[in-house]
């Protein structure tokens, strides 16, 4: 209890993860660049002072007086939020007596080897840089993380508003967690929020908030729990339903679809993701499903290369011996799209784009074994010995991409109409995505009639009448 502040509310708030996590420790890893954030048992965690900092950022600045500063401690107070086992448990404290959760059906492939995705830096011309190859640890979309909040105060009123605006944020739009929040990861929803209101001057409240469980496992029996289903797209967001014209893959994955004769060299990119459902006896239950990953980079950079493309086109930069145009065009590109620290003197940009990684089940694409030749380059002819093959997915499931949109206000016009027009070319199959661009892969069409005027209203363009054939 701090006498200053006698009202405390308190919430339980369990995450679920829509798109992979990647919060990395900082640690150096002789196997990893990027490892994960770990608790005393070696698993998965969300340390407090993520949840700190993200919901700082999301909060008006008339709120974030509430979390302090270098002269006021702040007031709302956060627990490092815990991974849960396939019982739907969070994993709190040391587990010195039980090493059950070793063999746990969802936790102990993370104990193993943690997936990875592999990624490339990027040059100024928008190719692969010579050394910029790098991997980054994950936690797979599905798992499920518990932390507790609570916030204190002396004013009733301003309590209930302050603690109001917090729970509204995280149930209607939660923020996005770790790195790569621009490329897909991160995206998460509240599956359960149980909260309890405590004045510590009344003697029977005070027993009441005594008696609550310290651990994350435990039952707060005084608690009410509020809805929190699925949260409605923020208003700032591009839905874009797509499907593939034909076959495509996108990634390098490990495990083939299905069971071919012979396993393919080239694979679709897939991952054991977690899904949750309720058995016979009413208990919530975890299991791993291989699941296809469309990572949300891959769609990022088809769209930058495709959006850098029209900036160029509209503004009249072509390509000349000086290069000129490149360097007219490159800091536009980065108020969009971001840029990273590459030298001292760099100053690195986030991203006003939010992309989201797509997860679709493995029942709902067709695999297919393509067979292949390499050609020889002097003589167009077959090489000896150079036959592999490739697994591509045909048709399948729509995509259901989602672009979420930061602050476009300082967003030159010029940009914002070429990544319209790039959005156009992606949904009406002239941009593809993935490998395999120049043998037909990889082409998108919408799914149903796109509303290209409200998408200019999200853009804050007026009517784009320049579309490229």
């Amino acid at each position: 209890m701090i006498p200053a502040w006698p009202l405390v509310a308190c919430a339980r708030v369990t995450l679920e993860l829509v798109t992979p996590l990647s919060i990395a420790s900082g640690a150096f890893d002789p196997l990893y660049d990027q490892p994960l954030a770990q608790d005393a048992n070696g698993l998965p965690t969300i340390p407090g002072t993520t949840l700190a900092g993200v919901l700082k950022a999301a909060l008006p600045p008339t709120m974030r007086v509430m979390l302090g500063d270098w002269e006021k401690s702040s007031r709302l107070t956060l627990s490092a939020a815990r991974i849960h086992n396939a019982d739907d448990r969070p994993l709190d404290g040391l587990c010195l007596n039980s090493r059950a959760y070793q063999q746990d059906a969802i936790l102990a492939p993370l104990l193993a080897a943690p997936p990875l995705r592999q990624q490339v830096r990027l040059t100024e011309y928008g190719t692969a840089a010579d050394t910029g190859k790098f991997d980054r640890c994950i936690v797979p979309g599905g798992h499920r993380f518990t932390f507790e909040l609570c916030l204190w105060g002396e004013d009733a009123a301003e309590q209930r508003t302050a603690w109001e605006g917090i729970r509204q944020q995280w149930l209607e739009q939660p923020p996005r967690l770790g790195g790569g929040t621009r490329n897909g990861l991160g995206l998460v929803r509240v599956v359960r929020w149980r909260e309890g209101t405590f004045d510590l001057r009344d003697p029977e409240a005070y027993q009441r908030w005594r008696a609550l469980p310290r651990r994350l496992d435990g039952d707060p029996a005084a608690f009410v729990a509020f809805p929190a289903g699925d949260a409605s797209p923020a208003a700032r967001t591009l839905v874009l339903p797509l499907r593939p014209l034909g076959v495509w893959r996108i990634g390098d994955g490990t495990r083939p679809l299905g069971e071919p004769a012979r396993e393919p060299q080239r694979l679709p990119l897939t991952e054991d993701w977690v899904r949750w459902s309720i058995d016979a006896t009413g208990c919530t239950r975890g299991v791993l499903e291989q699941a296809v990953v469309i990572p949300g980079a891959g769609i990022k950079g088809a769209l930058r290369h495709r959006t850098l493309f029209h900036l160029c086109r509209l503004q009249g930069w072509f390509a000349g011996p000086d290069d000129a145009s490149q360097q007219q065009a490159e800091p536009l590109m980065h108020s969009l799209f971001g840029s990273a620290v590459t030298t001292p003197d760099a100053v690195g940009q986030a991203g006003r784009l939010f992309f989201a990684d797509l997860c679709l089940p493995v029942h709902a694409v067709s695999p297919k074994v393509v067979p292949h030749n390499s050609i020889d380059r002097f003589t167009q002819g077959g090489r000896q010995g150079r036959l592999f093959s490739e697994q591509v997915l045909y048709a399948g499931a729509t995509w259901p991409l989602r672009i979420g949109l930061g602050d476009l206000t300082t967003v030159a016009d010029p940009l914002r109409r070429a990544l319209r027009l790039a959005l156009h070319d992606l949904a009406t199959g002239q941009l593809a995505v993935g490998a395999g661009a120049a043998k037909g892969q990889g082409f998108l069409e919408a799914a149903e009639p796109l509303d290209w005027t409200a998408i200019d209203a999200q853009l804050q363009l007026d009517a784009v009448e320049d579309i490229a054939a």
